[in-house]
């Protein structure tokens, strides 16, 4: 006579589907709860930017002195072409692009047992839908893909799984290049491999090939174009990014708060690895090693760029964490029927304490990581729509316009209007970065005297635009306390001369051009 199925038995065979279920219903409350058109981060002024720039032919790196990877760049531009010049259409696309993710956690298991695979997805589901559409988060599912080709190529030697993981890894260093942690994982990977099965050459050499391939695919519109060169200056600037991480408040003490950070960010999903990996620990499984590896290069790389840590990058780290969990014993204790009860029920009480932690801070609307949400004026515009809408209605398309301090930066979106000439955003080549860490406000943006600022003259003389939109937030943000344009004379005189103040919305002062005689 056949066992009887238990009451652990029945909410065990029946946990993957509602642990599933309440992960998509989360992910789908959390972006509705972010659903808003404006921009959450100064940063992503610049992915809006470039895009609209690459619909009118021009090129990051060449038409304009960018900073950024142009991963992100094609992608909205692409959107803005297919379904419209609209940020509501973003953030739906935005959402999809996430969802791409998930076919990619699954593939990276070493088990395909139910309950793994739900535990996975619902980790990667819950955390993606809570950041902003910045740099990280549009790499997020392409790291995710190149790991899984990784770990794929490596199980049999395969090539094909080793192409696609190459190309990922190159790809998805094209959307940011803290990714670059992929080459060095990979390499680890292969070598454990190398000591527990023997070398898998076709893997190794089709991940170089894949890289290459993906190298390519990035750089199509500059091969095109004949600057490849531009390209890769840009994509390696090394030494940019030694001034980006020395400029830095307090340094590597970054490290002593990043445990903090990840309790914050990702609190339930450190309790199911840390729950996990105990569990596999007690049962002699060494699958997870390959995740753990994940899981180290990913936080590398969030720190990669003077240990800034910020939230925004954060992203990086939930494939890994995602593919942990569902790489752990854990969800094997409650598949399976002949665990110990106690086991089973335990981990089944573990996971449902999570879920129910998470529906508790959607209902509360504590489950994003947003930096800042747009504040709204009286009209229900916000400063840089209201600040947009009024140039736009008083200058011609082919008019330029110039955004000083990071919250004038979004005024090109809403006003769809570019600047005078490479500088629409002088921070990094005209002032000093920024210093500020995720967990130090940082000091002053420092005017910088030479070449750049000489360029920014000139592109502002031969292209004099027609209102200058001036931000205090280079001052009223983080540490700072000095207003960089005050040492930029030439560019105060400029304004002094030839400008007057017109309208104020919010904190964006709007200063127009005199008609000279």
């Amino acid at each position: 006579m056949a066992d009887r199925e238990t009451p652990l038995d029945q909410l065990s065979s029946r946990a993957p589907w509602l642990l599933l279920g309440l992960a998509a219903a989360l992910f789908v409350s959390i972006r509705l709860q972010l659903f808003d058109d404006e921009v959450p981060n100064p940063d992503i002024s610049g992915i809006l930017y470039n895009a609209d720039g690459l619909l009118r032919g021009e090129l990051p790196y060449v038409d304009n002195a960018e900073l950024k990877p142009v991963g992100s760049f094609y992608v909205v531009a692409a959107i803005f072409s297919v379904l419209g010049r609209d940020l509501d259409v973003l953030q739906w696309a935005f959402s999809g692009w996430l969802l791409l993710g998930v076919p990619a956690i699954v593939l990276a298991l070493p088990g395909r047992g139910r309950t793994p695979i739900a535990l996975a997805v619902g980790v990667y589901l819950y955390y993606a839908g809570m950041f902003t559409y910045n740099y990280t988060a549009w790499m997020m599912p392409v790291y995710a893909w190149a790991f899984a080709g990784i770990v794929r190529s490596l199980e049999r030697d395969r090539w094909t799984w080793g192409l696609l993981g190459g190309m990922a890894s190159a790809v998805a260093f094209g959307f940011m290049q803290r990714a670059g942690v992929l080459g060095p994982l990979a390499l680890a990977l292969w070598l454990l491999r190398l000591r527990t099965q023997g070398p898998a050459w076709r893997a190794l050499g089709s991940w170089v090939g894949g890289a290459l391939l993906g190298a390519a695919l990035m750089a199509l519109p500059y091969i095109g174009a004949g600057e490849v060169a531009t390209l890769l200056a840009n994509l390696l600037p090394w030494a940019l990014v030694s001034t980006y991480s020395s400029q830095v408040a307090g340094g590597w003490g970054s490290l002593l708060h990043l445990p903090e950070m990840l309790a914050d960010t990702f609190g339930g999903a450190l309790v199911l690895v840390t729950a996990g990996l105990l569990a596999s620990r007690l049962d002699a499984d060494r699958r997870p090693a390959a995740a753990a590896l994940f899981i180290i290069a990913s936080i590398v790389g969030t720190g990669l760029g003077g240990a800034r840590f910020y939230v925004h990058y954060m992203p990086q780290l939930l494939p890994a964490l995602a593919v942990a969990v569902g790489a752990t014993r854990l969800g094997d204790w409650i598949d399976r029927a002949d665990t110990a009860a106690r086991r089973r029920g335990g981990a089944l009480l573990l996971v449902g304490a999570v879920v129910l932690c998470w529906v508790y801070a959607v209902s509360t609307g504590d489950a994003h990581r947003y930096e800042a949400k747009a504040r709204r004026l009286e009209n229900g515009k916000s400063a840089a729509q209201a600040a947009g809408a009024h140039i736009r209605a008083r200058t011609d398309p082919d008019d330029t316009i110039y955004g000083w301090g990071w919250t004038a930066w979004r005024v090109y979106f809403w006003a769809d209007r570019r600047a005078p000439g490479r500088y629409y955003k002088a921070l990094g080549r005209v002032t000093t970065f920024n210093s500020n860490t995720a967990f130090d406000p940082g000091g002053d943006i420092v005017f910088t005297d030479g070449p750049h600022a000489e360029a920014f003259i000139a592109d502002f003389d031969a292209h004099p635009p027609s209102y200058f939109v001036l931000s205090p937030s280079f001052v009223k943000a983080f540490g700072a306390e000095r207003e960089p344009l005050q040492a930029f004379t030439a560019l105060a005189e400029r304004l002094q001369r030839d400008y007057r103040p017109e309208a104020e919305f919010g904190d964006l002062l709007l200063l127009r051009r005199i008609a000279r005689p």
